[in-house]
């Protein structure tokens, strides 16, 4: 009898050993290969901000006031990002060390609820800002590239 709960206990540790293996490879390979912009999220975003320029037809003042705009709104974007992903990690740690802290696990779902909420408001501040500098004719496309399905951060279905 005991062999076999042996036998269960090893397998499980292996399985665990696995599992954590894993997740440490999917987090730190995109940072070994290639550095910070090796990850697809950040490509997407710096095409998101090539579309923009091309598609609101920016000109060269409001390209500049944009690029700056923009490295403000990454660089506050990864920051959020890896509070983000700090607390995720801390609730993971929470499941694999198998302690069930309700107080501990509340606290880091409130806080990552609320790092998602600034993160959130980061993103609504980037388009207000950027409105404030487009035309009334640019205003009106990006209302449209805002409340398209493709984009990320769509607003309501048009009618």
């Amino acid at each position: 009898m005991k062999e076999k709960q042996v036998k269960y206990l090893v397998i499980s540790v292996l399985i665990l050993v696995i599992i954590n293996i894993s997740l440490l490879i999917v987090l730190i390979l995109p940072r070994v290969h290639g550095g910070r912009d090796a990850h697809p999220f950040r490509a997407e975003r710096n095409k998101g901000a090539q579309f923009l320029t091309q598609k609101l037809d920016l000109t060269p003042d409001q390209r500049e006031e944009f690029r700056r705009l923009f490295q403000q709104h990454k660089a506050r974007k990864d920051s959020l990002g890896k509070i983000i992903r700090e607390y995720k990690m801390q609730l993971a740690r929470q499941v694999t060390t198998g302690s069930k802290d309700n107080a501990v696990i509340d606290r880091l779902m409130t806080k990552l609820s609320e790092a998602h909420m600034a993160d959130e408001k980061e993103q609504y501040q980037h388009f207000y800002q950027l409105s404030q500098i487009c035309t009334p004719e640019q205003l009106s496309k990006l209302e449209i590239i805002l409340q398209s399905p493709r984009h990320p951060h769509h607003g309501p279905p048009g009618p």
